[in-house]
């Protein structure tokens, strides 16, 4: 828990007196604008750590489906609010997010029902041994 509490404490308190002690008012907004979109994409982008090992092992055994449908839909209602209010900071990250988000979500769908690549040679190779034992 001190893990994932104290870095996101030290941060904010990072951010905030940072941006109090460096820069002049009318620059604050727009450098918190930019830190809080680099947190964003991190968001979007972080999943996609897993899509390596779900096209190699042919399994969405390791990818949530529910966290990639709601951050696919999340990005999809930030990007258009973006596009509304013409905010190239709301605008960005999210569209990236959207992007991610649907690339989650098409391998999802492809790999779905498809049996882990593991387990099926692990499957084969027992089923060879066993053939073996018998005769």
């Amino acid at each position: 828990m001190a893990m994932i509490v104290l870095p996101n404490i030290i941060g904010f308190i990072m951010v905030i007196v940072l941006t109090q002690l460096l820069l002049e008012c009318d620059k604050r907004t727009y450098v918190v604008g930019w830190i809080c979109m680099i947190f964003s994409l991190l968001v979007y982008v972080a999943p996609l750590c897993i899509v390596r090992k779900v096209i190699r092992t042919r399994s969405v055994k390791y990818m949530p489906f529910l966290l990639s449908l709601f951050l696919t839909i999340s990005a999809t209602v930030w990007f258009f609010y973006g596009i509304l209010r013409n905010d190239l900071s709301i605008l960005i990250p999210y569209m990236l997010g959207f992007i991610c988000g649907i690339l989650q979500l098409v391998l999802y769908f492809i790999y779905k029902n498809a049996k882990e690549k593991g387990n099926e040679e692990r499957n084969e190779i027992n089923a060879i041994e066993e053939d073996n034992r018998d005769s």
